[in-house]
This record gives structure tokens, sequence and C-alpha cells, in this order.
């Protein structure tokens, strides 16, 4: 053999060494908030990093990523592939970023289409403690993909294939760890409400299902805080169309706003579309107004008022009522003028009503 080549031969190999040393420090990748689209013709997901194994922020050569290289795998059916790709990056994290469905030397198997996720950060921002979302990803099919089929990050085989990450100190490649075979959500065909007897009905039809756990059935006033009032057990493993129900028995005066936390075994989850109902105001009455002795509170069920509170025209507090809410309170003991009666209800609706003491 010619000696130049040879020793070529031994740089080589050597370098590759050198670049794809994995043993310090790992970066660890997840898809949160998947959701596939009801005609399964889109995906999206919020893609975070996280520190594994020997990621140790304090000793830089272990750390200070500048590069991720999310090399993935998806399956898809027969003669579907991605059409289009494209994300949107945290700006406050990221310096830059691009995603491409072409790129490393194709699967031997057909149905498996491949995309990849090249970022660089900043060099003030380390992954923090909890993780980082680094963006939201979408891609786009040309045909219909089912919630069966799996994304998988590629596992890193110590040369220039499969996810890997370099840090600004060495430029070594190192390790990545990444879902495999993550089953896309669950497929959602319809989520309705509607009004019963003064009950919030919902309702919701999924036609297939994999490793999924529960379903948080949330409510909220304004759109951005949210409760759980009833968890619902899913299917598990599903291919047949199923129907779930729940029920808001105490729903807020006004505007209900209801939306799905559909949460898989695995941790991922995602969340429906919203839905509003409207409820108008319970029969709350307070009488007689003026008042000069006792103020009578009326109520279609005084087990549902948490608490009754008067405050004086200075904002002070006059009247808190006891843990067993009478009907008629005794304000004898008040002054002429104008006062407010706040009755906070068990589901945290607040009302509020002026009342004036006349003597």
């Amino acid at each position: 053999m010619n000696v130049d080549i040879f020793l070529r031969k031994i740089i080589t190999v050597v370098v590759l060494l050198l670049i794809t040393d994995c043993s310090f420090g790992q970066v660890m990748i997840e898809f949160r908030k998947s959701e596939l689209s009801n005609d399964g013709l889109e995906y999206s997901f919020e893609l975070w990093a996280l520190r594994g194994a020997g990621y140790n922020v304090i000793d830089p050569t272990t750390s200070n990523w500048q590069g991720l290289n999310i090399r993935s795998e998806m399956q898809l059916p027969p003669g579907v592939s991605i059409l289009s790709s494209d994300m949107v990056l945290n700006d406050g994290f990221l310096a830059d970023g691009g995603i491409s469905s072409m790129f490393f030397a194709p699967p031997a198997n057909a149905n498996v289409k491949r995309f990849s996720i090249n970022l660089t950060r900043t060099g003030q921002n380390e992954i923090p403690a909890g993780g980082a979302r680094l963006a939201i990803v979408n891609l786009a099919f040309d045909g219909v993909v089912q919630h069966s089929n799996m994304v998988t990050v590629v596992p890193f085989d110590n040369t220039t294939s499969g996810a890997n990450w370099v840090n600004e100190v060495e430029g070594i490649r190192r390790v990545i760890l990444g879902p495999i075979n993550q089953a896309l959500p669950v497929t959602l065909v319809s989520f309705e409400i509607t009004k019963e007897a003064g009950t919030a009905k919902i309702k919701w039809v999924t036609t297939e299902e994999t490793n999924s756990e529960r379903f948080d059935v949330q409510r909220s006033k304004n759109g951005k805080t949210w409760s759980t009032f009833q968890t619902v057990a899913a299917s598990g493993d599903s291919e047949a169309e199923l129907t779930y129900e729940a029920t808001d028995n105490d729903p807020c005066n006004g505007e209900n706003l209801y939306r799905l936390h559909m949460i898989d075994k695995d941790g991922t989850s995602t969340f429906s579309g919203l839905r509003s109902l409207f409820f108008g105001s319970k029969s709350t009455l307070i009488y007689p107004n003026p008042v000069a002795d006792y103020l009578i509170v009326g109520v279609d069920d005084p087990e549902k008022i948490a608490v009754i509170d008067i405050v004086n025209s200075d904002g002070i507090n006059v009247y808190r009522s006891a843990s067993k809410i009478e009907p008629r309170i005794d304000l004898r003991r008040l002054g002429n003028g104008h006062y407010i009666v706040k009755i906070k209800l068990m589901n945290g609706e607040e009302t509020t009503q002026r009342i004036v003491v006349f003597k």
C-alpha cells in the first residue's frame, strides 16, 4: 500500500474519533404539545432542549452548546412525503436556525421520511435547569398521516450521522438524545359543548389513539387562566371511533371557555381548540333596598356561596358571613350610608351590589 495513502487513512480515523467524542455531556430533545391536524395534513410541535447526562454548565467543555443538528425520521403512510416545513424560532434564545426535509442519505425504508433541524444559539444563553423552548415546528404532508405514524430523533452513530451537538470550546460532536418512535397525538374529530339544565355537557370523539393516558377538561373565563374541573381516562390504544363525555356542574356567569388537555403516557401533550358557552346570571336577590334593619339574601342554592362581605364607603369591611350562610343579615348596628355587598361563589366567581342603609 502507498505510504501516503496509508498515513492519510490513519489521520482520517484519528480526526473522526476526535470530532465524534460523545463521552462528555448529552443534550436531550423533546417534542412537546405536538398536534396532528384533523385532516392529517399538518403536524406541529414545540421543540425543547434539556440538560442530559454529563452536561455541566460549570464546565464549558461539557456544555456551552453552540450548534444543534437534530436529524429526525417520520414513519409515513405509503406514498406520503413531507411537502414543506417551517419553524418559528425563540429569538430570545437562538441566533439562527433552519429546517429541511432534504439532507443526509435516504433511509432504506421508502415509508420513512427525514427532516433536519439546525440551530445556533447566542453566546450568553445556556440551557436552563428546566429546559428551553427552542422553536415551534410545522410540517405539511402531501397526503393524509395517521395518529399511529411515529417520529424518531435519529441516534448519533459516532460518525457524522444522527443527531448531534457541538460546543464553542472544542467543536466536538456530542450525543443528542430524543424521542424514539413517538406516536403522533390523539386524532380528535369532534369537540362539542351544550347547555343542559344549568350545566355544561362536554362531548368529544377520537378516531385513533396511541399511548394516550387521559383528558383534562379545562375551563376559563378569560382564556388566560385555566382550571381542570374533570379528568377522563383515555383508552390508551385504539383505532376505533371512541366517544367521551364530561360535565361542568358549576359554570360561571357569562362566557365560559372550554378546552381539552390531551396527555400521553410518555408525558407529551397537546390542547384542543376552544369552545364557548354563555350562562346568564344565577338568581341572587338582595332586598329590601334601602334597608333599615335586616337584609335578605335570596339564592337558588345557598351552598354555592362561599362568603358574603359588606364594605362601607371608606373601603372598610363591616361584615363577613360565618361558614354557614344565613339568609338574613342583621344591619341594625350600621349607620346610614352607602355600602357594597360582595358575594363570592364556590367556583370563584364574585358579584357585587350597592345598597343604602337608611333608618
